[in-house]
């Protein structure tokens, strides 16, 4: 239930984007370009995401595995801090780039799917969300 009212929340956010707006989120919080989604090539045929709203709020949804380069791709985005990370599934696919984004940047809010997962990768990512001390949802 969580995973479709994140996927929901995106379909929303994606709708509600100004046409000819720029794809690179303007790290500003007086931004009125809309919402910005960046997409990010994150390895293993998988997606990460950055949606950034109009109100400076920003939501990165799924990381890619270890070194992806997620942690570099938002840096030079300047994103200060991440308001909600979502992890669509427990995979090292998705959540591995998420320990050093957890570990980078001040976090608000962690939202999981719900399922866990048996893999040092999985324990490493809920250690990190653990000294977060981010509110998981």
């Amino acid at each position: 239930m969580r995973l479709l009212a994140s996927i929901l929340l995106l379909l929303a956010l994606a709708e509600a984007c100004t046409p000819g707006s720029s794809p690179t989120p303007t790290p500003s919080p007086m931004s009125t370009q809309g919402v910005a989604v960046v997409f990010f090539d994150v390895g293993e045929s998988g997606d990460g995401f950055l949606v950034v709203t109009r109100e400076g709020k920003y939501m990165l949804i799924d990381g890619g595995g270890r070194n992806s380069g997620i942690v570099s791709a938002l840096k030079a985005l300047k994103v200060p801090r991440l308001d909600a990370i979502v992890a669509t599934n427990p995979d090292a696919d998705h959540i591995g780039g998420l320990i050093d984004v957890l570990k980078s940047f001040p976090i608000g809010e962690v939202w999981l799917s719900g399922d866990i997962n048996t893999t040092m990768t999985f324990e490493d990512f809920v250690d990190a969300v653990k000294a977060s001390k981010a509110a998981v949802r």
